[in-house]
């Protein structure tokens, strides 16, 4: 089942749902759940650039790049950019 690119990525990498990357997303306080270990374990190995361009989640986290944040969604996070630069007072997502 694979995926497309989110935009931003660009790094001519593939990505899967059974891939994470080097991120663990924190649900911020008022979240409804917290995330599995399995989708943990997704994120932690989902191949994405290193590039440095924040984005804020609907559920409250910064992810580095918008390519941090599709792995999220690839790996079951119920979540949606929510506007493109770091979320005001927020978890930043590992």
């Amino acid at each position: 089942q694979g995926q497309n690119q989110f935009p931003g990525q660009g790094q001519g990498q593939n990505q899967s749902p059974g891939q994470g990357q080097g991120q663990q997303s924190t649900p911020s306080p008022n979240a409804a759940t917290t995330q599995s270990s399995a989708a943990q374990a997704c994120i932690r190995n989902c191949p994405v650039t290193s590039e440095y361009n924040p984005v804020c989640g609907s559920n409250g986290v910064t992810y580095d790049n918008p390519g941090r944040l599709g792995c999220a969604q690839a790996c079951g996070v119920t979540v949606n950019l929510l506007r493109a630069s770091r979320c005001p007072g927020t978890t930043q997502a590992n």
